[in-house]
């Protein structure tokens, strides 16, 4: 085994276990089982998929239903402490391994850093209970801060999932929640309500970021103010970015009209970052973060999970990279600002590409050189 080669080892002090591992099935592994490995169990260094494909870096894992997890090829392992380093993802969780987080996490995870999630509410799992250290209703819904759609819950998880089970997990996992519920039981989300919430997250000093996964299409200096006001209180203000031209809007909605936020989108890209939706474009054109936002598998109300799609994910991805760069700051006795991780985030993206690459557009996320600014 090539020894020399710390960077695709999570965790310091590891104990050497090398196996040589032959699993063959599909990503549901309840039977041709031939090696198994339990968790705890990280692939190090390069090996090869069922598919014949190069892996190139960690490992691609599978679970059955009985919780265990296996490789799916041949390929040296180490074992690691997976309750201080939990490095095991979800297959299912592309976003995690093509961005690098879980390489990051010897550096941070989030710990201490508080989001404020202005959304639908929170719904009951598993892979959040310990998250949640707040839960309030602005929107005059009698206190009720369950989650009607659904929405929440899953932006919740893509920040600060942690939990093993089914390994979900989010890009800060050990990052806090406060949820300030905005939608009504109707699904509206009104002025007044994102107005109230932003006021409340920016008086709360546990608070370091907080994530818009939402827009509304008409808005007052009522909103304005309140987004200057928790600037002014240091927040870091992470918005999701659209323009929803099939209602008629040819601009940015709100709060991500605002040029103070930083305003994140997603984009369907090929394994070159070029862009494969021409419909995207003009989007793209439009933010400063161009993050992962499709098919994100996450946490769902009543202990489930499920994949979605859109520029909330891609924001609520963001907010989790700014609580890794939160942190790293904060160990370095630096202090974190709007203006400071919007350029930290900015100028460590990636090229983006057009279809016929007359354009480059450099804003696409990237995790592993955005701390590496950190010094």
């Amino acid at each position: 085994m090539n020894s020399d080669n710390p960077q695709k080892v999570y965790q310091s002090g590891i104990t050497t276990a090398t196996l040589r591992l032959n699993v063959r099935s599909q990503p549901n592994m309840a039977s041709n089982i031939v090696g198994a490995v339990n968790p705890g169990i990280q692939l190090a260094y390069d090996g090869y998929s069922l598919e014949g494909e190069k892996i190139s870096g960690n490992s691609k894992w599978y679970f059955t239903r009985e919780g265990n997890w296996f490789w799916s090829g041949e390929a040296e392992t180490q074992s690691i402490n997976p309750i201080q380093s939990p490095a095991i993802i979800n297959q299912q969780q592309w976003h995690l391994e093509k961005f690098h987080i879980p390489d990051l996490w010897s550096i941070a995870k989030g710990s201490g850093i508080g989001v404020a999630l202005l959304d639908s509410g929170i719904g009951k799992n598993y892979a959040l209970d310990s998250a949640v250290k707040l839960k309030n209703d602005a929107a005059s819904n009698n206190g009720n801060t369950d989650d009607l759609t659904g929405h929440g819950t899953h932006c919740a998880g893509i920040i600060s999932a942690r939990t093993n089970q089914n390994s979900v997990l989010g890009v800060a996992p050990e990052s806090d929640l406060y949820l300030y519920k905005v939608r009504n039981d109707e699904i509206d989300i009104q002025e007044k309500f994102l107005s109230d919430a932003l006021d409340l997250a920016g008086e709360n000093d546990d608070i370091s970021i907080v994530n818009l996964s939402l827009e509304i299409y008409t808005a007052t200096d009522k909103l304005y103010k309140s987004v200057q006001k928790a600037l002014t209180a240091n927040k870091i203000l992470i918005a999701a970015a659209d323009i929803a031209a099939e209602y008629g809007y040819s601009t940015l909605g709100y709060p991500a009209f605002y040029p103070e936020c930083i305003r994140v989108g997603f984009a369907k890209l090929d394994s070159e970052n070029v862009i494969i939706d021409d419909d995207t474009l003009s989007c793209i054109q439009s933010v400063d973060i161009v993050a992962p936002g499709r098919n994100i598998y996450s946490t769902k109300p009543n202990d489930t999970f499920a994949s979605e799609s859109g520029s909330s994910m891609a924001t609520a991805f963001t907010s989790g990279v700014a609580a890794l760069l939160i942190e790293k700051m904060k160990k370095l006795n630096r202090v974190p600002t709007q203006s400071l991780i919007k350029e930290i985030l900015t100028d460590s993206c990636d090229d983006i590409k057009t279809p016929d690459r007359s354009s480059v557009y450099k804003k696409l996320i990237n995790p592993q050189k955005a701390l590496s600014l950190i010094n």
